[in-house]
């Protein structure tokens, strides 16, 4: 087949093979002559283009459709939208929503009762977390920000100031090299940053995976921060994308899983 198969690597319609399914010890096995079905799945109309199954991890999954965006492409074309819709935003809306979620933030039960807050250091057009964080040291927290490494790893030092901060991995404000990075279980309270955020809790980043793995092995509340501008009611998802707790915006808090009290948006 394939010194015949044309183009797309689709072979000619008289040389097509049957559908094929997963056999025991993940071997290929090619259906009974004559059967219309595979492991329950029903065979593809007369015509139609066979797919042909990629492997991923242990599972053989079918390829997106032709002409259908693919999750990743979805929030990679919305990730732009909004940060192009963002430049738009004038200074004094900027600098109401910075207080207005800065102070609901501080009003969480979670903030109150934690010890230990991790914490983005925000940059350029994100909402800002520096006075959150100097009112988090004058209350007595253990205040924790994040430095990058390899692999888009990430890790939360402890900081006494801003002065502990030094241009990092991407340029970015990071703690000093010598400040030791505390375990996932010590934090109790983690802000993160996003481009946008849904209602259902999804949260859209910048697409370079550090809090996503990060995350993925912290147990303690994670309140996204996001401009009401930039709120939806639910954001495209992948398997490894973890929804957020609590949802801060300059209209209200919002708790997706109906975590305690709070306002609502």
């Amino acid at each position: 087949h394939a010194a015949l198969a044309g183009a797309a690597g689709c072979p000619p319609p008289a040389l097509r093979c049957p559908p094929r399914a997963m056999g025991q010890h993940g071997t290929l096995t090619l259906p009974a002559k004559g059967s219309r079905h595979v492991a329950g799945i029903a065979a593809p109309p007369p015509n139609s283009r066979p797919h042909q199954p990629r492997k991923a991890g242990h599972t053989f999954i079918l390829p997106e459709e032709e002409g259908v965006m693919t999750t990743q492409e979805q929030k990679q074309q919305l990730r732009k939208q909004l940060l192009e819709e963002a430049t738009g935003f004038d200074a004094a809306y900027l600098a109401a929503s910075d207080a207005a979620i800065a102070g609901l933030l501080l009003g969480l039960p979670e903030y109150r009762a934690a010890g230990t807050v991790f914490c983005y250091v925000s940059v350029r057009d994100e909402v800002d977390t520096r006075a959150f964080i100097e009112q988090a040291l004058a209350d007595g927290k253990r205040v924790c920000v994040p430095r990058c490494g390899a692999n888009s790893g990430m890790d939360a030092c402890a900081i006494a100031g801003f002065d502990e901060l030094l241009p990092g991995r991407f340029g970015l404000p990071e703690p000093a090299g010598h400040l030791a990075a505390l375990p996932p279980d010590d934090i109790d309270l983690v802000v993160a940053p996003c481009v946008a955020a849904g209602k259902d809790g999804s949260r859209l980043g910048r697409g370079a995976g550090f809090y996503d793995r990060y995350l993925a092995g912290v147990a303690a509340p994670v309140a996204c921060l996001c401009r009401g501008k930039l709120l939806r009611n639910t954001l495209p998802q992948e398997r490894f994308d973890r929804p957020v707790d609590i949802v801060v915006a300059e209209t209200g808090v919002i708790r997706p899983a109906g975590m305690g009290l709070g306002g609502t948006l």
